[in-house]
């Protein structure tokens, strides 16, 4: 058949493909409290029931938004980037679960270099 060391070892399975935080795409989650910017509890500025002071006034939308940053900074993930993470392969860098077109697929598709190296386990 063939020699073992010319066998490409599928991206999908290769113990160099990892997350690529920096790369991936997260959305941000909001509290309840601050999807209706009229009646949030966040802004101090607002009234009871009435409009949004931070509309009106620069300063205070920008101290509003601030805060709603810190309260609604939880993140979830949207899409996790796979990067090779082999310096000798040639597709060091490169995100394994992207199209040739820049479209971002949900599982690593690419089918290897001969650099690459099983995950144990598998």
């Amino acid at each position: 058949m063939g020699n073992n060391k010319n066998k490409h070892i599928r991206c999908a399975e290769c113990r160099f493909a990892a997350a690529d935080k920096k790369a991936s795409d997260y959305t941000q989650k909001r509290c309840k409290t601050c999807d209706i910017r009229d009646t949030c509890g966040v802004c101090r500025g607002c009234k009871a029931r009435g409009s949004c002071k931070a509309r009106t006034n620069p300063k205070l939308k920008q101290s509003c938004e601030r805060r709603q940053e810190t309260v609604c900074s939880r993140q979830s993930l949207k899409w996790e980037a796979i990067q090779c993470g082999c310096p000798d392969s040639g597709y060091y860098r490169a995100l394994l679960n992207v199209t040739p077109t820049g479209d971002r697929q949900k599982d690593v598709s690419w089918h290897g270099c001969p650099q690459g190296e099983k995950r144990c386990g598998r």
